[in-house]
């Protein structure tokens, strides 16, 4: 079977673009329509029965994705459905049917879901109940979605050789997945990666490496990151003027002022309080409300 189905052309928050597609029978797009509709997101009326009817035709379509969240609605007993965890069952073999056939088809998310399965297995909420926990699975499927230039499952396996997770720690291993994964690209990847770097070993310089590219991707927490490693002088001389440079960039891409008001709470940690007054401004006009109510604070004579 093509995995050509498994393709779209919507954005992302496009729900009328996603519905049209499902229309014609698009698995994705069916499940997509059902993420937006299920949480009113994207400028969709909330409607969780209709929701569910989508991923129902997504799992119809033989799509694995869909499968799975429709057996979720029946283990947990949401969107409107009784608790039903034999029906839970069917729809979780379906979609570990359907995901083994399509990483069989080279689809690589596929192949990275039942590696997430097995990592987890049937004994944790974020496992499924048709999938038993086995991380000699969760590598090899892993590693078949990161050769299928997946970047969730670089990324992954590049942490099991970094922790030694069911495999010998590897350090030129963890930069072959890392880099693999960051350079897909996907900036939230690179900052993933860095924030393991920074806060789990203090490998400032490394955690700078992967900062950096999720800058250059235009990522905004990537920059504000790049940022606080000049204001703190983390594996770099301390640069006021290098700090500043970045947050400049950070702030300018944010859209809703959450990395905006981070930057601001950075500079009044560092009792700069004329620069975090500035962007605890610039949050509160993207409307971010705790900001402005630091802002009001700072504001006081």
């Amino acid at each position: 079977k093509s995995t050509q189905i498994y393709q779209t052309q919507c954005a992302k928050s496009d729900v009328n673009c996603f519905e049209s597609e499902c229309s014609k029978d698009n698995a994705l797009s069916c499940e997509k329509a059902a993420e937006l509709i299920y949480w009113g997101e994207g400028g969709a009326q909330k409607d969780e029965i209709k929701a569910k009817a989508y991923l129902e035709k997504s799992c119809d379509l033989q799509y694995g994705f869909g499968c799975e969240k429709v057996g979720d609605l029946y283990r947990f007993g949401n969107a409107h459905t009784n608790k039903d965890e034999k029906q839970a069952k069917i729809y979780y073999d379906k979609s570990t049917e359907f995901y083994k056939k399509d990483c069989a088809a080279n689809y690589g998310e596929a192949c990275y879901r039942l590696g997430y399965l097995h990592l987890y297995g049937s004994e944790y909420d974020a496992g499924n109940m048709s999938v038993e926990k086995d991380l000699n699975q969760t590598v090899f499927y892993y590693d078949k979605s990161c050769e299928l230039n997946y970047a969730l499952g670089c990324r992954n396996l590049g942490n099991f050789y970094r922790i030694g997770l069911n495999v010998e720690q590897n350090e030129s291993k963890v930069k072959a997945y890392f880099d693999k994964a960051c350079e897909m690209p996907d900036s939230e990847i690179c900052v993933w990666i860095g924030d393991k770097y920074y806060f789990s070993v203090e490998d400032f310089e490394k955690s700078r490496i992967y900062y950096e590219k999720a800058c250059e991707l235009n990522d905004a927490w990537g920059c504000s990151d790049v940022g606080r490693l000049y204001i703190e002088g983390s594996g770099v001389d301390k640069d006021i003027k290098q700090a500043e440079m970045y947050f400049d960039k950070a702030c300018g891409l944010d859209t809703k002022g959450y990395v905006c008001n981070h930057i601001a709470s950075i500079y009044h940690n560092e009792k700069d309080d004329d620069n975090a007054r500035a962007y605890f401004k610039k949050a509160c006009d993207m409307g971010h409300s705790r900001a402005c109510e630091q802002y009001k604070r700072l504001a006081l004579p």
